[in-house]
């Protein structure tokens, strides 16, 4: 949002460098992109929905889908949420914070809706071995707080909740993954369900 001239050279114009000389030499391209390219928040926003970007990011991640496209139709785009894996910073603080029975302080008011890694992977490997283009979503079910998740993540530990002192940000930014995608080609093409919370 900052910086949007010099961002958009790195995120656009060097990643369609990229592309158009992969899509010369005959090679696949999947370009990967976010739920944020909408504004809202509903399973209404589907594979073949006219995108409504909410930031900067997503403005440019429209216009780099868009211009994919225009290079070749055998071209792909994977839109996600919020991808979450076991490196994840954020939760392996408040696992090692839970353990040591101290204070965790999560926002209640931002919110985000994960998908694990693997499930990325595994779509992501699907698509490009069949050279399935368009546009593809892959998404959790549901939208969550932060604090929901660490309340799961204690239960799933064994520590209590009382160590869990949710706190309210300022909401000045839209957070990557924060869109809930709806996936109906996806599913029906790869028989692809969108992740529930509680096994991501």
């Amino acid at each position: 949002e900052n910086n949007p001239q010099t961002t958009r050279f790195l995120n656009y114009y060097k990643t369609l460098d990229l592309v158009r000389h992969l899509v010369t030499n005959g090679t696949f391209v999947l370009i990967l992109s976010t739920s944020l390219v909408f504004a809202n928040d509903n399973d209404e926003n589907h594979e073949g929905m006219i995108p409504n970007p909410c930031c900067e990011y997503a403005r440019q991640k429209v216009d780099l889908e868009q211009k994919v496209f225009e290079f070749s139709k055998q071209t792909a785009v994977l839109r996600l949420s919020k991808v979450i894996h076991e490196d994840y910073v954020l939760f392996n603080n408040w696992i090692k914070s839970l353990e040591l029975n101290t204070p965790i302080t999560p926002y209640n008011n931002r919110f985000f809706t994960p998908i694990w890694i693997e499930e990325v992977v595994n779509l992501i490997t699907k698509i490009l071995e069949g050279e399935h283009s368009g546009i593809w979503h892959l998404s959790g079910d549901k939208i969550s707080s932060f604090t929901d998740a660490s309340l799961l993540i204690a239960n799933h530990i064994g520590r209590s909740k009382n160590f869990i002192r949710p706190k309210f940000g300022e909401r000045s930014f839209a957070i990557a993954g924060a869109v809930k995608l709806g996936m109906p080609r996806t599913t029906a093409h790869f028989n692809v369900l969108p992740q529930s919370f509680g096994d991501c």
